[in-house]
Parts: structure tokens; sequence; C-alpha cells
């Protein structure tokens, strides 16, 4: 069963896979190896994988930002809407770096309501 870090990494993976062959017909290259960090880039080209669904939420999440203009020019997202991309970065972050203080119950409703 997936866990809603899970449920997001999939859904953005299949998501990003239809709409950025769309976007270039080099889109691996120019989109998807060009957006990741060295050690993010390292890694895919180690694993020799040419497709999203192995890719971590981290990274998929960094070419989705990287891409952003391009995306949202495809798709016609206004500029307001990348407020939740970066959201989502920041909750990603939070949760993956957070200490052994419980989330209160606030903070887990704000970003569940952003996912």
């Amino acid at each position: 069963m997936y866990d809603l870090q899970d449920l997001t990494t999939h859904e953005i993976a299949k998501y990003l896979t239809l709409l950025l062959p769309e976007l270039c017909d080099n889109w691996w290259q120019e989109i998807v190896l060009a957006a990741l960090n060295p050690r993010q880039k390292d890694f895919l080209l180690k694993s020799k994988d040419t497709t999203l669904d192995n890719l971590d939420l981290t990274s998929l999440l960094r070419i989705f930002d990287q891409n952003w203009f391009r995306i949202s020019a495809q798709m016609g997202y206004e500029p307001e809407q990348r407020h939740y991309l970066k959201e989502m970065i920041s909750i990603r972050n939070r949760w993956a770096h957070r200490n052994n203080n419980p989330v209160s119950d606030d903070d887990l409703y704000r970003d569940l309501d952003t996912i």
C-alpha cells in the first residue's frame, strides 16, 4: 500500500511522463538530465534507467521546478500556481529532515491540503 509520499511521487512521475515528451523531442537530455543536480544525475546515469518511474520525489520536484516556465507555457499555468510547487518542495524537505518532535495537527492538515 502506498503512503502519501509514495503516492505523490507516483502521480508526479506519471504526470511528467505524459507531459515532458510533448515539450521537445530530446526531452530526456534537455529537460530531465539538465535539471538534476550532479548527485541525482549520476545516480540516474549509473542506473541506465530512461524513465521517470524510479526517481525519488526530490528529483521529480526538481525537474518540475527547473522546467516550470517551459511547462507552464505548454499547460497555460498562471505564475501564481508555482507557489504550490514551491510549497510541495518545502513540505518534502520539512518531512525528510524533521526531528523527533511530533508534527502539529494544523501543520499536518495544511501540508495535506497543499499536496
